[in-house]
């Protein structure tokens, strides 16, 4: 039976991974002299399991964020200002994952089917 291209189990991932991305907007981990935003960790993890569009969607979810957090609300030509300064980064972003998955996505599938088979994973 042919996988469905958006199954239950993606578009719950998809969303779990979505509200990390939210949720770790407003949680930054301030030092003395730099701010990191933990936001790239289920971005990078949703486009693995998910692929380039999910990193794509991710990151135009992300901008929407930012637009609140600089504007105080949701201006749509501040964020379209935000989407079309991100998006050199982002084409560079999606075009990796697509090489970086046409090459590693064999070897993972395949260690990924063995711990499915030896723990009975998703069974």
């Amino acid at each position: 039976m042919a996988e469905k291209k958006f199954s239950t189990r993606k578009l719950t991932g998809l969303a779990i991974l979505t509200a990390l991305v939210v949720i770790l907007q407003f949680l930054p981990v301030k030092g003395p002299f730099f701010l990191i935003t933990l936001t790239l960790i289920p971005i990078v993890i949703g486009s693995a399991l998910y692929g380039a569009f999910a990193g794509v969607a991710f990151s135009l979810i992300m901008d929407i964020w930012t637009t609140f957090s600089a504007e105080g609300g949701f201006s749509s030509a501040r964020y379209l200002f935000y989407v079309g300064t991100a998006l050199p980064v982002t084409a560079v972003y999606a075009v990796s994952n697509v090489v970086f998955l046409a090459i590693l996505s064999k070897p993972l599938l395949r260690k990924l089917e063995r711990i499915k088979i030896k723990y009975g994973v998703f069974e």
